[in-house]
């Protein structure tokens, strides 16, 4: 099929406690691919030809993180739709806000937090690297 189209009516809102290690609510939509770490996420591995893995639209509530984790073969592109947050990257603190982008490279590791007044929403999309 040369088309997948799948939007928010189309797809399971989870809900997801202590994400990663992490504390506090978030949700998570899988609108393509699959997440092996996120089981209770419906999944469609076969989506993808590529090396891609997934695209979530995901939110973290007020004071809510994700725990620290790595991506030892995957890089990560977040995309922040609202709010404000921070990302520790291998140890660095770095504050995102509605329209960053942000790239966890392959051997990386991170978390991230909602330090804002209202949920902090972004879309994540994930590759393999093939080495």
């Amino acid at each position: 099929m040369p088309l997948i189209k799948r939007g928010r009516k189309d797809v399971e809102l989870v809900s997801i406690e202590n994400p990663h290690g992490g504390k506090g609510t978030g949700t998570c939509r899988q609108l393509l691919g699959g997440d092996s770490t996120i089981p209770e996420l419906p999944a469609n591995p076969g989506d993808f030809e590529s090396c891609m893995k997934f695209l979530h639209e995901s939110t973290l509530m007020p004071k809510a993180y994700i725990g620290l984790h790595p991506h030892e073969d995957t890089e990560e592109i977040y995309f922040i739709v609202e709010g404000e947050g921070e990302m520790k990257i291998d140890g660095k603190v770095i504050r995102v806000t509605s329209g960053d982008a942000c790239l966890i490279k392959r051997g990386s590791a991170h978390d991230f937090r909602n330090i804002g007044d209202i949920p902090l929403r972004w879309v994540v999309v994930t590759a393999s690297v093939k080495q």
